[in-house]
């Protein structure tokens, strides 16, 4: 959100093969805006990193593998930030919280 009035939005994208071409490329599949965001968690299932967001009036949350510990706490991180960010408030430094 450079421009007053415009949104910092998070998208979700899957990266994906062209069975034409064979080229790689990236298929959108969410736009979420940072407010909507209510929290970012820490999760780790049998061994696997990984991270949620819970959506605001979103009963499910959304869940991320990562490759391992160290990216998914930064994704936590980064992503608590943005929030807080674009919420307006100041950010300080925050260790990841473990989910169950």
């Amino acid at each position: 959100a450079r421009k007053p009035g415009e949104e910092t939005t998070l998208w979700i994208q899957r990266q994906v093969i062209n069975p034409t071409t064979g080229q790689e490329g990236l298929e959108a599949l969410h736009q979420i805006p940072m407010k909507w965001i209510e929290d970012v968690i820490h999760l780790d299932y049998y061994g696997e990193p990984r991270f949620a967001l819970k959506i605001v009036n979103v009963v499910d949350e959304f869940h991320f593998r990562c490759r391992d510990e160290e990216a998914a706490q930064n994704w936590v991180v980064t992503l608590r930030s943005a929030r807080e960010i674009s919420l307006g408030k100041k950010v300080k430094p925050s260790k990841p919280s473990t989910g169950s």
